[in-house]
């Protein structure tokens, strides 16, 4: 061989190599965003049970029966997330059931797009007992 036949065999070889490692670039950048998705979107979910937790752990230690008929929204933030989280929850209860609403949304800003997930959680229930602390019995649990 003479210097043009390895100059243009090893240009060759470079350009399939680029190819090849373009295409397993692009492949793994599409799983990187697919488990970033998963993940920002198990945080919303996770936040949104935690919210409707709160409400259930308040409805079980109210002192007293409620007189109003909603509690809310309380408004949280989070940054030690994978994004930056908010969430909200409200809750209407009557002297015998209660209905609780809880919203979590998670915002993440990947290869400067920004993507949101969004959960809520809607829960009915009967609220059983005459002192502190009273027993809940949850009807119907829905993921929205």
């Amino acid at each position: 061989m003479n210097k043009g036949q390895i100059l243009i065999t090893v240009l060759l070889i470079i350009a399939m190599l680029s190819l090849i490692f373009s295409g397993l670039i692009i492949f793994w950048e599409g799983n990187i965003s697919k488990v970033s998705a998963q993940i920002a979107e198990k945080q919303s979910l996770y936040l949104a049970e935690g919210m409707a937790e709160m409400a259930i752990y308040s409805l079980i230690w109210f002192t007293g029966i409620p007189t109003y008929t909603t509690f809310g929204p309380i408004t949280f933030s989070y940054t030690n997330f994978y994004g930056i989280a908010k969430s909200d929850f409200t809750y209407s209860p009557t002297e015998s059931s209660f209905i609780i609403t809880s919203n979590a949304i998670v915002t993440v800003i990947y290869t400067g797009q920004t993507y949101t997930y969004y959960r809520s959680l809607r829960l009915e229930g009967i609220r059983i007992g005459t002192s502190v602390p009273y027993s809940l019995t949850i009807i119907n649990w829905v993921e929205e």
